[in-house]
């Protein structure tokens, strides 16, 4: 569904991603892992089509070099950005509404709508409210929704669970686990919590200072002493 080959983001000279590949199936949760500064947001960033970048992202078969980021989210591939991208002075409902820019079908919002509010009943709740009014876990729900009202085929997501309560955390870590399940979605998680990230995920890929470490299942990577040591903080 989605291969990325040899990529590579620089910034001013310096190098934030340095010659990654990787490959996501469809219907596959992958999620990428590794310390700050890694390059983890910056190859999102570059897949969405928002940095510029040397290699080539191919989405269903087609180069993605040089696409428009509106032409990348209408062929169906989706950037959740961390939850402190949100328009703070728009409503819960004006934000979603505006994540179904691409759609022109009235009927299709509408029950994109619906089904986001089955997924966060508190965005129902709160859809009057100024984003700006939101705790972190109901503006990382409205991020998340956000995304799915444009009806993405893969959606990725930037840190969803940043900032959160424990509490919050295992109710994010669900709905990524309910959207990849009953939406029927790919995904590509970027987590600093390793253990939500080898939780969710079908296939993990480690980055460190913008080169692709390892690429492994989740159980190989927890049973991997060294690996847990210097990449999942635990002995």
């Amino acid at each position: 569904m989605l291969e990325v080959r040899n990529l590579s983001v620089h910034y001013q000279g310096a190098i934030a991603v340095d010659g990654v590949s990787l490959a996501v199936a469809q219907g596959e949760a992958v999620s990428i892992i590794g310390p700050n500064g890694a390059g983890k947001t910056s190859l999102l960033r570059a897949i969405s089509g928002l940095v510029p970048y040397a290699g080539d992202v191919r989405y269903g078969g087609t180069s993605l070099l040089g696409m428009r980021p509106d032409r990348i989210v209408r062929a169906g591939l989706v950037h959740c950005p961390q939850a402190g991208e949100l328009f703070g002075e728009m409503t819960v409902e004006e934000n979603l509404e505006l994540g179904a820019y691409t759609i022109r079908d009235a009927q299709r919002t509408r029950d994109a709508m619906e089904r986001v509010h089955a997924l966060f009943p508190q965005l129902w709740d709160r859809r009057s409210q100024l984003a700006t009014t939101l705790s972190g876990g109901e503006r990382q729900m409205l991020a998340i929704g956000r995304s799915l009202m444009s009806q993405p085929r893969l959606l990725m997501m930037d840190e969803p669970s940043l900032g959160l309560s424990p509490l919050m955390r295992d109710r994010i870590q669900d709905s990524i686990q309910r959207i990849h399940q009953e939406w029927n979605l790919s995904i590509i998680l970027v987590e600093q919590d390793s253990a939500l990230a080898l939780e969710v995920a079908q296939r993990v890929y480690i980055l460190d200072s913008g080169h692709l470490v390892k690429e492994a299942a989740p159980e190989t990577i927890a049973a991997d002493a060294t690996l847990r040591e210097v990449y999942l903080g635990v002995g």
